[in-house]
């Protein structure tokens, strides 16, 4: 009997303890993400990617570039997950925009493209969505399981970026949905108290020492 137990006891210690599976990837969770400061120098695991209007012939004709048509519906961005949209922009905004998540039939987004920046269609709220410098944009991060596809019908003569970046195979994802759950929510209305009063890197103790000429003098 004491020779079973030690044997169960050195094969108990032998044997790998299961790590705790990786939280998915989520709309609150990365909301959350994007509101540290602190968490700017981490390395992650992800890598971010581009999708937009500019001139494939190299000239300067940034408008109305698409990846794909398909009568009066125009392609904004094709991708394969797991991965999560972290940026839209758009100059012009127009026409009707949809966005599919994990090859639903329906789009978990289908609103009029103006409509996401100007602060009526929740959950694209500011400060995470609105004007600036003679655009729109959104910062909402959608993520995506498998694949992602974003759509505009009848969008004229656009300028736009799709920001996304896609996570390593086998990544866990909470794909977008509406309503937000409660801890997307919750987290949304954080990060829009923390983009609207931004704490900066210097606020704190301020010292002020005059060094006239010829002088010298002690910082610290």
């Amino acid at each position: 009997m004491k020779f079973s137990l030690a044997m169960l006891a050195v094969l108990a210690l032998a044997t790998p303890l299961k790590a705790d599976p990786a939280p998915p990837v989520s709309v609150g969770a990365l909301l959350r993400q994007e509101s540290d400061l602190s968490a700017l120098p981490r390395l992650r695991d992800w890598t971010a990617h581009l999708q937009s209007s500019y001139d494939r012939t190299g000239g300067n004709g940034d408008a109305g570039n698409f990846v794909a048509r398909d009568g009066r519906t125009v392609t904004l961005a094709d991708v394969q997950g797991p991965g999560a949209l972290v940026r839209l922009w758009s100059a012009n905004p127009h026409g009707q925009f949809k966005i599919y998540v994990d090859d639903a039939p329906q789009p978990v987004v289908d609103v009029p493209f103006e409509k996401l920046f100007d602060g009526s269609t929740p959950p694209f709220a500011p400060p995470l969505a609105g004007p600036s410098s003679g655009g729109f944009y959104s910062y909402l991060p959608i993520p995506y399981a498998r694949h992602c596809r974003v759509t505009v019908d009848d969008p004229g003569e656009l300028y736009y970026h799709v920001g996304y970046v896609t996570y390593p195979a086998g990544t866990p994802v909470r794909a977008f949905a509406l309503p937000l759950s409660s801890d997307d929510q919750a987290a949304l209305t954080q990060a829009q108290a923390a983009w609207s009063a931004p704490v900066w890197p210097t606020a704190g103790k301020v010292k002020a020492n005059h060094i006239g000429p010829g002088r010298t003098g002690t910082l610290g």
